[in-house]
């Protein structure tokens, strides 16, 4: 017998699908490896009303909404995630959530760009502050962002959005700064 019914499957940090399953029982000889008797199965049935955030992040991302992406784009895909012994799986998730973090970095990364050519400074700081909590350990942006937010005149956030990124990185990854990021720190410093 299959009935239909909605079925929403929220994965860790946001993404999000959606769609309908169909339940199958279905009843046959046990496999090897089992004690004889007989045993079911559930199986999980996709119809054409399928929803994924993912793919609609990866729509959004090559269509040019990179605003729109950004909002679907909530933190690691899958995060907490785990299959026991399939390597070929784990190597997919891995190579997958960095182009998907990639994506979200280089989205909110041009929009930033784009916001400060168009003399929107303040957005772009607002696009830059979202690509370092996309990647957060990534030093060029927040030279752009300690830079911008220098040259918006707010010297004391751009030594608070350093003095986070430096304690963020020796919590996490027991590293320091580059010496750039320092001599650029430094010189702000000296403005005030």
């Amino acid at each position: 017998a299959q009935r239909q019914r909605p079925c929403s499957v929220s994965l860790r940090n946001g993404w999000r699908i959606t769609t309908r399953w169909h339940r199958t029982r279905r009843w046959g000889t046990a496999r090897r490896g089992n004690t004889g008797a007989t045993g079911g199965r559930w199986e999980l049935g996709i119809t054409d009303q399928f929803h994924c955030d993912v793919r609609d992040f990866d729509a959004a991302t090559q269509s040019g909404r990179l605003s729109d992406s950004l909002d679907l784009y909530r933190g690691e895909f899958l995060s907490g995630f785990h299959v026991s012994d399939s390597a070929q799986f784990e190597d997919w998730l891995l190579t997958r959530r960095e182009q998907l973090r990639s994506s979200a970095t280089t989205a909110a990364t041009t929009l930033a760009t784009s916001a400060e050519a168009a003399g929107q400074l303040v957005e772009a700081t607002r696009w830059f502050r979202r690509a370092l909590e996309v990647s957060p350990f990534d030093e060029h942006i927040l030279r752009q962002l300690v830079w911008l937010l220098d040259r918006l005149g707010d010297r004391a956030m751009a030594v608070v959005a350093h003095e986070q990124f430096a304690a963020r990185l020796a919590r996490d990854l027991d590293l320091q700064p580059s010496p750039e990021t320092e001599r650029l720190i430094a010189r702000i410093r000296g403005q005030t």
